[in-house]
């Protein structure tokens, strides 16, 4: 343990930066830790469970959610695990994700890479281009396949955030993925095995293929043999791009789960990476309008007749006019011209490249544009020149924020990140612009108009118009949910958008989203404030709870007072809890209601953390019937400090045991 105690550090000032992340958003905590392996991270997270101190994985804070933002507790960073630990020789297979418009052979020779989290995209992408990696401590397999793969293809990693100093394990934890998105999909289809760390300490190793849901049940076994599991969230994921909440849908993929999961499941300690083969050919093309008309039309042609396009950028006439103001003369935008998409061709050719070329053309002058006003960037040198601009952007607007932040502390830059259907986009994005117009807020539009999913960032001069910017944005949430979109579309929820995600999967959703989260996390300890917003408990807190009854995989979702019915094998059950029946000591008493007068009543103890509610439990089972009277008793299989997990038995007069119910009881503050 004392080395455990060296890793972790008091919170002084040499560590401040490590308090916020792109977000801007900054918080609070009371140490850190700086792991560099997989039992260094595991031995950090058994001293906290043991001292109860709640956790928040970072890896290079380049995100805009603030779920590496801590509101207390101990900050876990991995941005010292770099190294990568191998490679192997595989092959393509099924195309994993149906958004993904890139098709390859299931049957070509495919490098995988296995990476710690804290590695960063450029690296990545730097070794991969030089055929190079750091080799210590491969073993035999790897070095042979790195013989390989230096002879193969030149390989690529598609996820393309906008930050390429974002970390592996952070791109997985959000299901990152940025511009190639239109061509390439998410993260989550590059990801072949993963490594997680719980907050115990024990592991879940799992590899793609392995491990799959039974409908929306699900069940994992970790290395400790400890089995997790429970029911995946009823709620449907929208046919867009979406990062919002857990990934979920019938007889899934394991896996996928874990990604996107945002830090609240546990810390990836190792991630093994598909690539594909790198495009031969690759061209970048600015394209310049007059007006947003011709840019969106020019945009709508393109989706429907250009196969090799990887990605479509918009940018709109103020986010045109934070490059002319801070690079001039250095990058000339065509007089006239107020709106601006940036397309990439992926080809195998050159042939291939110029015949797309040829085609993107026609659509531009088909849409009221001019030719003249394009740029080509055939080498990578001169594709960087060009995606400077798109990154100029954003970085432009963090600092005019921060400098607005030195006389309202408190204000944010307000940013979007919803995506919907192509049916009613062009009516979201007039929304968009009449409401911004509206309310004379100072603002710019860019994003991936190939995936309907653009950042409307307001700059707010002032708390009020920051209230008033976020009541639109809530707004238009409510629009876009209704046309079958998401709130999150690839930056994750974090702490930032959590709120949206009610609005999004409504009450029954996010508790359904919590009960999967306590099966990983029993105590709560990691992610404080991520995907779930949460209060300090007012002096009679009104508590939300979820109970699993794990017999004939019954399960029951109750909230306050209110009782919910369920069938279960023709035997009708309800739950009832009466929070204001309490003793002086503080217990809460309620009952679990079975026909036939068969009653099982739990009494609940209530503690006196902040935050927090732990439970106690007394069971008494009672039954008449033909049968005989049957007897039952309960015991505490293991407590912790937002549940309980009892075990009633069930036995007859003589003491046979007749059967067994595991209930779960937990709480979320509301």
């Amino acid at each position: 343990m004392s080395g455990v105690r060296n890793l972790v550090r008091p919170m002084v000032d040499e560590y401040q930066e490590y308090l916020h992340d792109e977000s801007r958003q900054v918080g609070a905590a009371q140490s850190i830790s700086f792991p560099t392996t997989e039992e260094e991270v595991r031995e950090i997270l058994r001293r906290m469970r043991e001292e109860n101190i709640s956790v928040t994985i970072q890896g290079n804070r380049t995100g805009l959610a603030a779920a590496a933002v801590p509101e207390e507790g101990h900050i876990l960073n991995v941005e010292k695990m770099t190294r990568v630990l191998g490679m192997r020789i595989g092959t393509q297979g099924l195309t994993r994700d149906t958004r993904c418009r890139y098709r390859t052979d299931p049957d070509e020779p495919t490098v995988y890479v296995r990476v710690q989290p804290g590695l960063t995209l450029y690296n990545l992408r730097k070794y991969l281009a030089t055929r190079d990696f750091p080799r210590d401590d491969w073993d035999e397999a790897s070095l042979a396949a790195f013989e390989t793969f230096r002879s193969m293809p030149e390989c690529y990693f598609p996820p393309d955030p906008t930050e390429s100093t974002a970390s592996i394990g952070g791109m997985a934890a959000c299901n990152s993925s940025g511009s190639k998105s239109y061509s390439y999909s998410s993260m989550r289809g590059y990801v072949e095995a993963v490594r997680l760390a719980l907050s115990d300490g024990d592991i879940i190793s799992l590899r793609r293929g392995e491990r799959f849901a039974t409908g929306r049940h699900f069940s994992l076994t970790t290395e400790g043999g400890r089995v997790i599991e429970g029911d995946l969230p009823s709620y449907r994921m929208p046919g867009c791009k979406n990062a919002a909440g857990y990934y979920v849908k019938d007889d899934m993929d394991l896996i996928d789960l874990l990604i996107g999961s945002d830090g609240t499941f546990g810390v990836f300690t190792e991630l093994e990476l598909r690539t594909i083969r790198m495009p031969a050919v690759i061209y970048g093309l600015n394209c310049y309008f007059e007006t947003q008309e011709q840019a969106v039309s020019f945009a709508e042609k393109i989706r429907s007749s250009c196969s090799r396009v990887a990605a479509v950028e918009f940018m709109d006439r103020n986010a045109l006019e934070i490059v002319r103001q801070q690079k001039g003369e250095e990058l000339l935008i065509p007089d006239g011209c107020n709106y601006m998409l940036y397309l990439e061709i992926h080809a195998n050719s050159e042939d291939e490249a110029m015949e797309e070329t040829d085609t993107v053309i026609a659509a531009m002058e088909e849409a009221g544009g001019d030719p003249e006003n394009t740029w080509l960037a055939e080498t990578a040198a001169d594709r960087a020149r060009l995606l400077d601009m798109r990154h100029l952007v954003p970085e432009t607007v963090n600092m005019r924020v921060a400098a607005r932040k030195r006389k309202h502390p408190g204000i944010a830059k307000t940013g979007t990140d919803m995506a919907l259907p192509d049916e009613h986009f062009i009516e979201v994005l007039e929304m968009y612009e009449r409401d911004l117009a509206e309310g004379g807020y100072e603002y710019a539009i860019w994003g991936h108009f190939g995936d309907n999913h653009l950042h409307v960032n307001v700059i707010p001069h002032s708390m009020g118009e920051m209230r008033r910017a976020k009541e639109m944005y809530t707004r238009w949430a409510e629009v876009i949910l209704s046309y079958g979109g998401t709130v999150c579309a690839e930056h994750g929820a974090g702490k930032i958008k959590a709120p949206l995600l009610a609005l999004m999967y409504g009450d029954r959703g996010i508790q359904e989203m919590a009960a999967v989260r306590f099966a990983f996390d029993p105590d709560h300890q990691l992610g404080k404030g991520t995907l779930f917003k949460e209060k300090e408990p007012a002096q009679d807190p009104k508590l939300a709870y979820a109970l699993s009854m794990t017999e004939k995989n019954a399960y029951m979702l109750y909230n306050g007072i209110e009782i919910d019915e369920l069938d279960i094998e023709h035997c009708t059950a309800s739950v009832k809890i009466m929070p204001q029946q309490r003793d002086p000591r503080g217990y809460v008493h309620g009952s679990l209601f079975f026909t036939m007068a068969d009653i099982l009543s739990l009494t609940l103890a209530r503690a006196d953390g902040r935050d927090y509610v732990t439970m106690d439990a007394s069971v008494h089972f009672i039954r008449n019937g033909s049968d005989g009277r049957l007897t039952g008793e309960a015991q505490i299989v293991r407590r912790g400090r937002t549940s309980c997990l009892c075990e009633v038995i069930i036995r007859s007069q003589d003491g046979v045991e007749l059967s067994r119910i595991s209930v779960t009881m937990f709480c979320i503050n509301r």
